[in-house]
């Protein structure tokens, strides 16, 4: 698992402008998370699959959660697709009209679709592999230099 870091000093930046921009309570906590995961992901650089594997002792849906954060790809709100074609199917069943059934079929789609994205568990749980990364490379060089100290005969 490889971790690319194209242009996070702008980001960095970007984002800590933002949460000045913000009110306080609303989106604060969020964007503070996301900008202590860019400066760490900005420290660590690239994460090697035996640091995944160790890791996965710890959180086996890591992988999930680290792809999750640094992917760029839609997520498919399968939940609001369930339910709105249900609503759809009830809709036609009792036929309501076209408009209502295109709101029912659009809305829980477009509400999942935002719980989705604003969803902050992936990068909480991302954050917590990468400071467990820092620490795991501080104590690998600790371990390394007091080498002959940990030795016995």
């Amino acid at each position: 698992m490889h971790l690319q870091t194209p242009a996070y000093p702008e980001r960095i930046l970007g984002t800590s402008f933002g949460i000045q921009a913000l009110p306080y309570p609303k989106f604060y906590n969020t964007e503070l998370l996301s900008l202590n995961l860019l400066k760490r992901k900005q420290q660590v650089g690239e994460v090697t699959q035996d640091e995944v594997n160790i890791y996965k002792q710890v959180d086996p849906c890591i992988a999930t959660h680290f792809n999750r954060t640094f992917n760029a790809s839609f997520n498919i709100p399968f939940i609001g697709l369930g339910v709105g074609g249900s609503l759809f199917l009830f809709a036609s069943y009792f036929t309501f009209s076209i408009p209502t059934r295109v709101m029912l079929t659009a809305l829980p789609v477009v509400v999942d679709w935002i719980r989705l994205a604003r969803d902050a568990h992936n990068e909480k749980h991302t954050l917590d592999f990468l400071n467990w990364v820092v620490d795991y490379r501080k104590a690998k060089c600790f371990a390394e230099i007091h080498r002959s100290e940990f030795q016995s005969e």
